[in-house]
């Protein structure tokens, strides 16, 4: 290896970083897959810097990654983009702070649940996050008003 550049592992997981963003999906796909079987909390720092990206696509894709990373360095990263404005995005940071399994985030969770009187995205991916059904909280989920 050349001193002073990055060993390929670095390389390659923010060559998927920045797959994450790619308009094929298919492409970033791959990208969410390889970095959660091969890198998982290695790719922390990344997908950090990666919720901050102009594209609620890879800020969607970065945060779901970090949930399934449990790496709980990201805890603060997800709980800002609950109050991102794209509602996919405020969807998989709660859902995401559900699967990092920090008992911080379940407390938020319940939080967001209690505080919203009209079901959003953010309320159902609470919910999800927490593993609890509708009926629970008496919120009909958004998602399940738009299929019928």
């Amino acid at each position: 290896m050349i001193r002073n550049q990055p060993p390929r592992s670095k390389i390659r997981m923010a060559k998927w970083v920045a797959d994450l963003s790619s308009s094929e999906r298919k492409i970033a796909e791959h990208a969410e897959a390889c970095l959660i079987r091969h890198y998982g909390g290695r790719s922390t720092e990344l997908l950090i810097q990666a919720c901050l990206d102009a594209s609620p696509a890879v800020r969607f894709r970065a945060v779901w990654i970090l949930g399934k990373s449990k790496d709980v360095r990201a805890f603060d990263s997800i709980v800002v983009l609950l109050e991102d404005p794209d509602p996919s995005v405020q969807y998989d940071a709660a859902y995401a702070l559900g699967e990092l399994g920090d008992p911080r985030g379940f407390e938020i969770l319940r939080k967001v649940i209690e505080s919203k009187p009209e079901p959003t995205d953010l309320t159902y991916g609470a919910m999800q996050g927490l593993g609890v059904s509708e009926d629970a909280f008496g919120i009909q989920s958004p998602l399940s008003r738009r299929d019928r």
